[in-house]
């Protein structure tokens, strides 16, 4: 009896502990910035979520020129030749030369 009475209060006892430990954890990865990613798919998804062609201009606009320092040149030569595709007519020269 004291034995099951021991192994239940440890069962309790950790299970606390690792809720608490999880939630520690979901705080901090909260807190934490998050890093600027130059995959060329985030790209393409804010392109095609973005209906307005100024909107998506606009929007292409701000996140090349916030990851131009982070991407590779292999990264922003498959950027380049899918723009067309990606923003239609919200394609310009200026998003055109943000991957230069």
């Amino acid at each position: 009896m004291v034995r099951l009475l021991v192994c239940f209060l440890f069962a309790l006892l950790t299970g606390h502990t690792a809720a608490l430990a999880a939630t520690t954890k979901a705080k901090q990865a909260k807190a934490q910035p998050l890093a600027l990613s130059c995959a060329p798919s985030k790209f393409k998804s804010m392109a095609h979520t973005v209906h307005h062609p100024v909107e998506r201009m606009r929007s292409s606009l701000a996140w090349l020129k916030a990851r131009n320092s982070i991407c590779t040149m292999e990264e922003k030569l498959f950027i380049r030749s899918n723009l067309g595709h990606w923003l239609g007519s919200a394609l310009t020269a200026e998003i055109e030369s943000a991957l230069d």
